[in-house]
C-alpha cells in the first residue's frame, strides 16, 4: 500500500526530474523523498524511475503510474474542497468574476463584509465583458460570475437573479422633462446627453 503523500512526492520528482527540486518544493529533504519514492516502488514492485543519466526520467512503467497518480492526487484534492465546504468556508479560495459596473460598484462592499465573515477564504475577483464571464464559468477559471444580462439556462450552470436595475434621469428643473411625474425611456429619444 502506499500513501497520499508518497504520490505527492512521486509527481513532484516526475514533473521536475529532479528529487532535490521535488524536496525543496516540498520542503522536506532530498533523502526523505528518496526514502518515500523507494518505498513506494517496493509497495508497487516496479522500478518508476530511471536515474542512469543527469536528469531523473520516468520508466514506461512510472509514466503509466504517473497519469493514474495524477488522477489519484485530483480525487483527493476534489474531496478535500467538498470537505471545505461542509466546514462553511473557513479556507480555500473563491474566484469570483463580474462586469464592470458590478465588480466597481456593487461587489465591493459584499466581498469585503464575506471577507469579514471568512477571513481564511482567499476572494479574486476579476472584470470581464459577460460573454468572457460565462466562458470563464465553462472552462472553471472562475467560481461565479455577476453579470448585468440575462443568461439563457445552460447546463453546468445555475442562474440566480439577484436584483432589477432602475435608471433614473437627472434633468434640469428647467427641462420639459421635469414637469413629468414619470418619464419612460421613449420620452428620452429627442433628448440630448452629457454622459460621464
Amino acid at each position: 500500500m502506499f500513501t497520499i503523500r508518497q504520490l505527492q512526492m512521486f509527481e513532484a520528482v516526475a514533473r521536475l526530474a529532479s528529487y532535490s527540486e521535488a524536496g525543496e518544493e516540498l520542503e522536506v529533504s532530498q533523502p526523505s523523498v528518496s526514502v518515500q519514492i523507494q518505498e513506494l516502488e517496493k509497495a508497487l514492485g516496479l522500478d518508476l524511475f530511471d536515474q542512469s543519466g543527469r536528469r531523473t526520467k520516468l520508466t514506461e512503467a512510472g509514466a503509466v503510474f504517473y497519469g493514474k497518480s495524477a488522477a489519484i492526487l485530483q480525487a483527493v484534492e476534489d474531496a478535500r474542497a467538498s470537505i471545505d465546504g461542509f466546514l462553511g468556508l473557513q479556507r480555500g479560495r473563491v474566484r469570483v468574476g463580474a462586469v464592470d459596473v458590478v465588480g466597481l460598484y456593487v461587489l465591493p462592499r459584499v466581498l469585503a463584509r464575506f471577507g469579514e465573515a471568512h477571513p481564511g477564504v482567499e476572494l479574486e475577483l476579476t472584470l470581464e465583458a459577460h460573454n468572457d464571464l460565462l466562458r470563464g464559468l465553462e472552462l472553471g477559471r472562475l467560481d461565479i460570475a455577476y453579470t448585468d444580462q440575462p443568461v439563457e439556462d445552460q447546463p453546468g450552470l445555475q442562474v440566480e437573479p439577484l436584483a432589477e436595475a432602475h435608471f433614473v434621469a437627472v434633468v434640469p428643473r428647467d427641462h420639459p422633462l421635469a414637469l413629468q411625474r414619470r418619464t419612460d425611456a421613449i420620452d428620452l429619444r429627442s433628448a440630448r446627453f452629457v454622459v460621464d
